[in-house]
């Protein structure tokens, strides 16, 4: 489920879905269902898990070391360092993959 998740953009949303179907597997693991009202923290406590949200954000940080520590003929590192010339759009900047991770 979090294969490439170094390069994810989690915005509160997207945290909110990863959330929600993290605890569908968890309740589907242990064989219940939202209607036995069990608190997700006693079905994370009964599978002894970290939610897979910390594990992400962990996983982003790793890689952004990694970035940094490449050397600067690296594709990969040119492409994060790009940017892209347009014109400015209206409202508030957008919120990029550099913003979430520091």
């Amino acid at each position: 489920m979090t294969y490439g998740c170094e390069s994810w953009e989690l915005k509160v949303s997207s945290k909110s879905k990863v959330l929600v179907m993290e605890m569908k597997y968890l309740r589907a693991v242990i064989g219940i269902t939202r209607r036995d009202k069990i608190a997700n923290k006693m079905v994370r406590d009964t599978l002894n898990v970290e939610p897979i949200i910390k594990h992400i954000e962990s996983q982003q940080v790793k890689w952004f070391g990694h970035l940094t520590r490449m050397g600067n003929e690296r594709q990969v590192k040119r492409v994060w360092q790009a940017r892209p010339q347009k014109i400015k759009t209206r409202g508030r900047p957008r919120k990029t993959w550099n913003d979430a991770v520091q």
